[in-house]
């Protein structure tokens, strides 16, 4: 997932960069800034998914461990451990 992420971002940051140095020269300035427009909101939008997961990732763990110490304490309870 990392390598995925990583391989996205430096494709989205190409076009950036080629749209931005004149690639594009040929064809209308509308036309030509649609693309590094849309590579800029797609790279906010990974960037922002790419600090969410982990953070979210930290917290599921955290929950699913709190769940496990329950069991316990709920077999405890019913075995009488």
């Amino acid at each position: 997932m990392k390598k995925l992420f990583l391989i996205l971002c430096v494709l989205f940051m190409f076009a950036l960069s080629a749209s931005a140095s004149g690639a594009y020269d040929d064809v209308t300035s509308q036309v030509s800034a649609m693309p590094a427009i849309v590579a800029i909101l797609l790279f906010i939008l990974l960037t922002i998914w790419g600090l969410f997961w982990p953070i979210m990732t930290i917290i599921l763990f955290f929950k699913i461990w709190g769940m496990t110490n329950d069991v316990r304490a709920l077999k405890r309870h019913i075995c009488g451990y």
